[in-house]
């Protein structure tokens, strides 16, 4: 699903996002520091082994996402974030591992062996600070089927049409004097 078919949506729902969370402000403007995080288009992915041959087992977990920020009850930023493992046996994702969601100042990291819940991390800038919002999200419901793509077999899992969340633990992390609040 892209953008365009969920901005119908997502009109619907700005009076809830922009009341949905009393957030907590620790900066002058409040106007800095994002309403809530919709997500759709939520996949996680997790090998098991290759079509051919089920014995050669197969070590690879993906997730991807479209995430639209809201500031101020209006759509702020839309970004892909998309990460993945390839090291771990059975296919799934460090818990305790940094991702880059390949999205400016965007991360994950946490993720259940089941796919259905992280801490998203995101860092911006405004009014010459930087700010940092380490959001828990858990995907539900999340219905999963297994897969085979011809090359390998796996269990692919989808989330809601849209997820939304509150932004959580948002702090400044620094000023634009070089204030370092917490080393990222």
């Amino acid at each position: 699903m892209h953008l365009i078919s969920i901005l119908p949506v997502a009109a619907l729902l700005l009076p809830t996002i922009s009341s949905a969370h009393p957030l907590q402000r620790q900066a002058n403007s409040t106007s800095c520091v994002p309403n809530a995080y919709v997500i759709n288009s939520y996949n996680y992915y997790a090998a098991d082994h290759s079509s051919l041959n089920i014995a050669h087992g197969i070590w690879d977990a993906e997730v991807s996402f479209d995430i639209t920020t809201y500031r101020d009850g209006q759509i702020y930023h839309t970004d892909h974030c998309s990460a993945g493992e390839g090291g771990l046996w059975p296919s799934r994702f460090d818990p305790d591992k940094l991702y880059d969601c390949g999205a400016p100042d965007m991360s994950i990291t946490g993720m259940s062996g089941r796919g259905d819940s992280f801490v998203f991390i995101h860092q911006w800038n405004c009014d010459r600070r930087g700010y940092i919002s380490e959001t828990p999200m858990t995907i539900t419901p999340l219905e999963c089927e297994e897969t085979d793509d011809g090359s390998r077999v796996g269990q692919n899992c989808t989330g809601p049409l849209f997820s939304i969340f509150a932004p959580q633990n948002v702090r400044v992390i620094y000023t634009e004097n070089g204030d370092v609040r917490r080393a990222v």
